[in-house]
């Protein structure tokens, strides 16, 4: 397979553009045919090293929840160096990156505040207000 990958650099988000997709990964909606992936990045509120081991692990399941109950699916999440959060999102047209982004840090940083109460020592909010996001753009030229 030859893939040709470029990125596209914008203020506020980078664009992936991957140009060969086999036609089995697409979804199919009642109006429409999509792959929609996100990638997003947030991190700590200034960049506390707190994301530990079982924070961490916690913070998956209740990703991965947020999501089943939201119509989202989380592919992939990491935590990086301790203080920053890396997702990677796929879904349905009529879910916007913006809503996502707001379910998956309010509820987990609520979440987490609450249930390790050391956090809300050390932070008031868990996460900074802004975050990351990469665009991943698939275009269909190979057909089965």
């Amino acid at each position: 397979n030859n893939i040709n990958i470029k990125w596209q650099n914008s203020h506020f988000f980078d664009i992936l553009y991957v140009e060969e997709l086999d036609m089995g990964e697409l979804r199919h909606g009642r109006t429409c045919v999509f792959n929609i992936n996100y990638h997003i990045v947030w991190s700590t509120k200034y960049r506390r090293k707190v994301l530990n081991t079982d924070i961490e692990r916690r913070l998956k399941e209740i990703l991965i929840d947020v999501g089943k109950q939201k119509g989202f699916e989380i592919a992939e999440i990491e935590v990086g160096t301790k203080d920053h959060v890396h997702v990677f999102v796929s879904a349905v047209p009529k879910i916007s990156i913006s809503y996502i982004a707001k379910m998956m840090k309010g509820i987990s940083g609520r979440l987490l505040l609450k249930e390790f109460p050391h956090l809300d020592y050390i932070l008031l909010n868990l996460y900074l207000k802004g975050l990351k996001i990469s665009i991943i753009v698939i275009k269909i030229l190979k057909q089965k």
